[in-house]
């Protein structure tokens, strides 16, 4: 598992925080609509020390600082309601408000810059961005809130370090690092202290890859913390009319040591962390300075043809099929190669994900593969019915 997390940047220590359960509830994925229509179902409040207020409230007796910190545990749709919720209170209260996120990296910012500006679609974007290759955690997950920032005109900062560094130093380690990678890290790293180590290696155990040293895990994460924080800071210092509005895995955003104080040793800003707060959580990272009771909530599955992929030069070949899935029932079969869904040519697993989005269980696709097998494949169509 911790290979994957670093290969995706998805932030292990974000996921920490608890995972779904039995006592969560399903809800539709509604876009930006459905995802506002329930934050007014939950009149979400938040809890200042012995006080609760309505989120809005809390967020104004708080000034609000120049920088508010949104915790999330990556898979939990409740989680990202929150966030939501404090994105458009923070903005209805004041135009100029900005958004920096974990889920992109810094190298993908024109494509992000597009898609808020109109100029792209979110398929488009997923693509360019190399979402699905590089994030993982399904879209309609994060989308209401993007939807809500392109809405508005809202400024996105993607905040994380290339894919390219941090995979690099996952495998050599920080010390090791070639020259002209190490000219992108930031000039400064804090010192880690023993609580800061001791919560990266909770994470670490948790998703223990034995080829790779903690040593190595380490430094990403500290990697991932400090570009966070520089790239946070830059935006602050070139946009002082703006606040900014962080979301991040509760790991990096819940403690100080994460983000927040790397913020602060670069420029010298008020702060606030808002952490959603739901029971049954395995773990807690860190005391939010507001914390928002929420219900345990996912968001209802896309449809999927019930197969496992894997890419090889350019091309996607099935690694396994279900049994009793719309795949097995149209007759696909390990080790065939999908070219086409829905006409579109498929060369990368995102072109699936992208092909699929917003796709329901019961409806049927059009799948065009080639067949595994002696002599030349032949490419034919079958029509799969998702699950």
């Amino acid at each position: 598992m911790a290979a994957v997390c670093l290969a995706t940047l998805t932030g292990c220590y974000g996921q920490l925080a608890g995972h779904l359960g039995d006592d969560s509830v399903e809800v539709e994925d509604l876009g930006l609509a459905g995802a506002l229509a329930e934050i007014e179902r939950l009149a979400l409040r938040a809890r200042d020390g012995e006080r609760e207020l309505p989120l809005a409230e809390a967020l104004d007796s708080r000034g609000p600082p120049r920088v508010v910190y949104v915790g999330e545990s990556h898979d939990r749709y409740d989680n990202h309601l929150v966030q939501l919720a404090v994105l458009r209170a923070l903005h209805r209260r004041e135009q100029a408000v900005a958004l920096g996120v974990e889920w992109f990296q810094q190298d993908v910012q024109a494509h992000l810059d597009d898609y808020i500006a109109g100029r792209i679609d979110v398929s488009q974007m997923l693509l360019r961005t190399e979402y699905y290759e590089r994030w993982r955690f399904e879209y309609p997950l994060y989308r209401p809130i993007l939807e809500y920032a392109r809405e508005h005109a809202i400024p996105v900062i993607a905040l994380n370090a290339p894919q390219a560094i941090t995979r690099e130093i996952g495998r050599v380690g920080l010390d090791a690092l070639p020259e002209e990678l190490r000219a992108q890290l930031p000039a400064e790293y804090s010192p880690t202290n023993e609580g800061y180590s001791q919560r990266i290696r909770d994470a670490f155990e948790l998703h223990q890859d034995e080829s790779q040293p903690f040593e190595h895990f380490l430094d990403v994460m500290n990697t991932w913390d400090e570009t966070m924080a520089r790239n946070a800071a830059a935006y602050l210092e070139a946009n002082p009319g703006h606040r900014l509005v962080v979301m991040a895995g509760r790991g990096h955003a819940g403690f100080r040591q994460g983000i927040p104080d790397r913020v602060k040793r670069r420029v010298a800003v008020s702060d606030l962390i808002v952490l959603p707060e739901s029971s049954g959580s395995h773990h807690v990272y860190g005391t939010g300075d507001l914390l928002v009771p929420v219900p345990r909530l996912r968001v209802a599955s896309g449809g999927k043809l019930g197969i496992l992929v894997r890419t090889e030069e350019d091309r996607v070949l099935v690694g396994q099929v279900f049994e009793g899935s719309g795949a097995e029932r149209a007759g696909i079969a390990a080790g065939d190669q999908i070219t086409r869904l829905e006409g579109a040519v498929v060369t990368r697993f995102s072109h699936l994900k992208v092909g699929l989005l917003g796709r329901r269980p019961g409806q049927t696709v059009t799948v065009a593969i080639r067949s595994a097998g002696d002599g030349t494949p032949v490419e034919r169509e079958v029509q799969v019915t998702l699950q």
